[in-house]
């Protein structure tokens, strides 16, 4: 969450000037501080990890298993989605049975 917060303000930096595709200043200045809030409670999660587990060596296994999952989720292949419209243009609908043979 932290991430898309900072992504706002990369999109805000990059089409400044652009009238109407720009977000407005609020919206950079709530992404902003919203970004750092969102890093402030990921430090303190990290800092606090070891009360959640249990102790320092839990800490380091539970933590080496998190980052372990986050990884083999980022390399798992991935499945190749068709946009809705693509799927609707190429889905055949069978023929009534009442309906004449085109042969």
């Amino acid at each position: 969450m932290a991430l898309t917060s900072f992504a706002v303000l990369a999109f805000a930096a990059k089409h400044r000037g652009q009238a109407g595709e720009a977000p407005s200043r609020w919206v950079t200045i709530a992404s902003l501080l919203g970004g750092i809030g969102l890093l402030g409670v990921l430090a303190i999660s990290v800092w606090n990890f070891p009360f959640l587990v249990g102790g320092g060596a839990a800490a380091v296994i539970w933590g080496l298993i998190l980052v372990g999952v986050f990884l083999g989720g980022m390399f798992l292949p991935q499945r190749d989605v068709t946009p809705a419209s693509a799927a609707r243009e190429t889905v055949v609908s069978p023929e009534p049975e009442d309906a004449p043979s085109a042969r």
